[in-house]
């Protein structure tokens, strides 16, 4: 996961998921217009439906949530690692046992100790 290797499963293109990428913009910009337009239009005399400006965030999320499943169903991009168990823990006890040959060795205790007085 931390790594900068373009092999790597997080990479994406170029660093960036374009699937999220999409879905910023799918989502952002209608829950933009919803926070800026209504007070536009109240403003000019039309209708009044400023309110809709209180609950942007809640619809900015279920936007970000519909758009980012829907364009991975359409085009995966997040790894899925079926069929790796090597490393991978489901949260259970005998999954956490499981992992320990993969990790690397913990620090040793033992910290040597310095006598000579810094010049």
């Amino acid at each position: 996961m931390f790594t900068m290797s373009e092999r790597g499963a997080y990479w994406y293109k170029n660093g960036y998921n374009p699937n999220a990428m999409k879905t910023l913009l799918a989502a952002g910009i209608p829950t933009i217009l919803l926070a800026i337009l209504p007070k536009t239009f109240a403003d000019m005399g039309l209708f009044d439906v400023s309110w809709i400006g209180n609950f942007t965030w809640f619809i900015g999320c279920a936007l970000g949530y519909f758009f980012f499943t829907l364009f991975e169903r359409l085009d995966p991009q997040v790894p899925t690692f079926a069929g790796e168990t090597d490393g991978i823990s489901d949260g259970t006890l005998d999954g956490a046992a499981a992992t320990v040959g993969s990790e690397p060795p913990a620090i040793s205790a033992e910290v040597p100790v310095v006598t000579e007085p810094a010049p």
